[in-house]
């Protein structure tokens, strides 16, 4: 028996069928409507007419694509950090704790350059 004569045979029943199966299938997009906001349009669009799945189906692949895109992510940045040489580069010095021996240090270095200078400058003329 194919639909033709199913339908000749048994209106009621085909017409019953498919009205269970036009609400069936409104309540499949229905679902997915309801969870499609943080899932992209083109997987909502293809759930939903090309290749059809269920809310939960749908649900559970967009979680893998977004699994997927993370990892992706993560393995690009960290190759962009060890390919920027950002390893290469040293700290910077830590600054002193004590402002005031930093600037005691600074005179006491100026003051020896100064010696230098003058005892250059002695020796110079002593001769």
């Amino acid at each position: 028996m194919d639909v033709t004569e199913l339908r000749a045979q048994h209106p009621d029943l085909v017409a019953e069928i498919e009205s269970a199966a036009a609400e069936a299938e409104r309540n499949r997009i229905a679902e997915i409507d309801e969870i499609s906001a943080g899932i992209p349009a083109e997987m909502v669009a293809d759930a939903k007419y090309a290749n059809p799945v269920t809310a939960q189906e749908l649900a559970f692949a967009a979680m893998k694509a977004e699994r997927a895109a993370a990892a992706g992510y993560m393995a690009g940045a960290l190759e962009d950090a060890q390919a920027s040489g950002a390893g290469e580069v040293a700290a910077a010095p830590a600054a002193p704790e004590d402002p005031k021996a930093q600037s005691e240090a600074e005179a006491a270095e100026a003051m020896a350059k100064a010696v230098e200078l003058v005892n250059a400058m002695n020796s110079k003329e002593a001769r």
